[in-house]
């Protein structure tokens, strides 16, 4: 037994002598060697017009405005990740709403503007993030979903458990239950974070383009079926590490039709938003026809599911429909009915998607009538667009991404710090 607690003492402190020596690889005194890394970031994403989001603690910021400001003008967004780099999910809701003012204070001071929040370690509880929606943010991008494409087998057990270790901290979502979408939550739009990170692939081992790329193209092409975002994180102080990978993946972009929207976070809440004012009228004509008006800026991608139409499929058998004012042959109205008393989160879901519905109880009106669901929660969301998707009515829905883009790519990465002396200040 002794020689076992000896060998476990001894393992852990080479592996804490590992990662002293990583730090000190990755930053210095000064902030050039990470100015030089922000820079190889930007030189791979700039020939595609590609703008990363970054969070960094008000902490950071404030010693080092003119690094931040550099890289803003730029076009690099900037998000909050909190005032120090540390752990808000043991916090009380006064202490974290401390720390997090401060931050945002900091943030003002600088004349950044951020509209975005990300915890840092994203690690989060009920307290702070309570204290979160109590700031002027719009969006936050702390939880974190699963895409299950990792094969264990080709691991060594000991990087498999260091994996598994780290994963175990995040309070994450699995693709095979839950949809990589943003959404409302309490006024916050929640946009998830793709797992396995860089954090995660380190933990494995894995530096090489060709396996870390097999496996964030796998998250890419399985998010481009799905039609859901890929939100991969990136830390700028890898990047020299997963530079072959990420510039793999802008290569993997090219030629795809439908295409992807490559975007900030920041850009995800105002299409979000943006989205929100687009309505539909629906008028019977007679004769099984109905004239449709469709209310919704150029960039709107609105479809249409019908037996008449069958050029331009799209994601779920759906067509796209360009015309703003058509008429649609159906027997019954080409919407989704659901009863008056449906759960609330069932309706928020259907909006949040997209989908033209009605509260009503005349169930045998509609082209499809959704009173499967006594309760609905997210693990539901899968169940009720396979139930939608089988149907084969006639629906109409708006579609997810702009410009007619099947998926979403979003790029971000956090700055813990820009110097050893930031990375020593966020352990006290």
């Amino acid at each position: 037994m002794r020689r076992s607690r000896l060998k476990h003492t001894h393992l852990n402190y080479f592996q804490f002598l590992l990662r002293c020596l990583k730090i000190l690889r990755r930053y210095g005194l000064s902030s050039k060697k990470m100015q030089s890394k922000l820079d190889k970031y930007l030189e791979i994403l700039n020939p595609h017009g590609i703008r990363p989001t970054f969070s960094i603690p008000g902490g950071v910021l404030n010693n080092h405005s003119e690094v931040v400001e550099k890289y803003s003008t730029k076009g690099v967004e900037f998000a909050v990740h909190g005032n120090r780099h540390i752990d808000y999910s043991g916090l009380s809701y006064h202490d974290s709403l401390r720390d997090l003012k401060e931050a945002v204070t900091r943030f003002e001071k600088n004349s950044i503007f951020s509209s975005g929040f990300r915890f840092p370690y994203l690690k989060y509880g009920n307290e702070c993030m309570a204290a979160l929606r109590e700031l002027p943010f719009k969006w936050d991008s702390s939880h974190t979903i699963l895409w299950e494409v990792m094969e264990a087998g080709k691991f060594h057990p000991i990087k498999l458990k260091n994996y598994e270790n780290m994963l175990n901290q995040y309070e994450y979502s699995s693709s095979s239950s839950y949809l990589s979408l943003p959404r409302y939550d309490g006024g916050l739009l929640e946009i998830p974070v793709s797992l396995p990170d860089d954090d995660l692939l380190e933990r494995l081992g894995l530096t090489g383009t060709n396996a870390v790329g097999e496996i964030w193209i796998r998250v890419l092409e399985h998010s481009y079926t799905r039609g859901e975002l890929f939100n991969l994180q990136l830390h700028p102080e890898r990047i020299f590490i997963f530079k072959d990978v990420l510039a793999s993946i802008i290569d993997r972009l090219r030629g795809l039709v439908p295409g992807i929207w490559v975007c900030q976070a920041g850009d995800i809440w105002k299409w979000w938003e943006e989205k929100r004012g687009f309505d539909v009228k629906v008028n019977c004509i007679g004769h099984g026809e109905y004239g449709v008006e469709v209310q919704c800026s150029s960039r709107g991608t609105f479809l249409v599911r019908s037996e008449v139409v069958q050029n331009n499929r799209f994601y779920g058998g759906f067509a796209i429909q360009k015309e703003r004012r058509f008429n649609l042959k159906s027997s019954k109205v080409p919407m989704i009915g659901i009863p008056k008393d449906s759960p609330p989160k069932l309706a928020s879901f259907l909006l949040n998607e997209g989908f033209i519905f009605e509260q009503n109880e005349y169930k045998g009106q509609y082209s499809l009538y959704l009173d499967h669901f006594s309760k609905f929660s997210e693990e539901d969301e899968l169940r009720a667009l396979k139930i939608i998707h089988e149907s084969k009515s006639p629906l109409m829905r708006f579609w997810r991404w702009p410009d007619e883009c099947q998926s979403a790519l979003c790029i971000t990465g956090d700055i813990d710090a820009l110097t050893l002396i930031d990375y020593f200040k966020n352990l006290t």
